[in-house]
């Protein structure tokens, strides 16, 4: 990486800050203790449930996890002792797979380096049509891969959010067909770091990604 990509993902780190702080009641951190992780997993569990993408009696503990979860960060997103938001970062093994790599039929070899950041998840009462608290979460989930050093993602989305992440101007690229997961078609899904990056400098300022104000939930 050249001295100018470094000072993009520079750039798209005090983005991502910014985004991080106008969630203003939100406190961002990773699920470290097991009662912290436990709340993450009752939130999954709630949604998948909610959603119809799996049943109690599939999951009969309260929980939604899985093998990848023990070796995987949880970002969670605090509203005092309230779990408002979490997402899960499964970063990349010489010895394993990535969780994407093992669900989806890629078309297309991921890149190396790649973290697979899914499990994604706003609890209902913290959801708006600013989106400030997803993007806040997405954000903190950015910090968190660039401080190990990385730059490049991997997920899964619906045609409707693709087509979302697009019309936002965000250089998404699909990995292969869609395939039924969690209930729905969903494309296997890359972004890059330093594409994002320049693809937010060409963003007027006043954009969605690039806003100073500290929106309330």
């Amino acid at each position: 990486m050249d001295d100018s990509q470094a000072s993009m993902l520079g750039r798209l780190d005090s983005i991502a800050r910014q985004l991080v702080a106008r969630a203003t009641e939100i406190r961002f951190d990773l699920a470290r203790s097991q009662e912290e992780r436990a709340a993450v997993f009752r939130l999954r569990f709630e949604t998948v449930v909610k959603q119809g993408w799996a049943t109690q009696a599939q999951l009969p503990d309260g929980l939604e996890r899985d093998g990848f979860d023990d070796a995987a960060l949880l970002v969670a997103g605090w509203h005092g002792d309230t779990l408002a938001a979490t997402a899960r970062l499964v970063f990349p093994e010489s010895t394993r797979r990535l969780p994407i790599e093992e669900e989806f039929e890629l078309s297309t070899e991921l890149p190396g380096g790649a973290v697979d950041l899914r499990r994604a998840i706003v609890a209902a009462p913290y959801r708006s049509s600013r989106h400030t608290v997803y993007a806040a979460l997405l954000g903190r989930c950015w910090l968190e891969v660039h401080g190990r050093g990385l730059h490049r993602i991997c997920g899964a989305a619906s045609s409707r959010w693709l087509d979302r992440f697009r019309k936002l101007g965000l250089p998404v690229r699909a990995l292969g067909p869609p395939q039924q997961y969690w209930g729905e078609e969903r494309y296997p899904l890359f972004l890059d770091g330093v594409e994002l990056a320049r693809a937010l400098e060409s963003m007027p300022s006043s954009g969605p990604w690039k806003g100073q104000s500290r929106d309330p939930l």
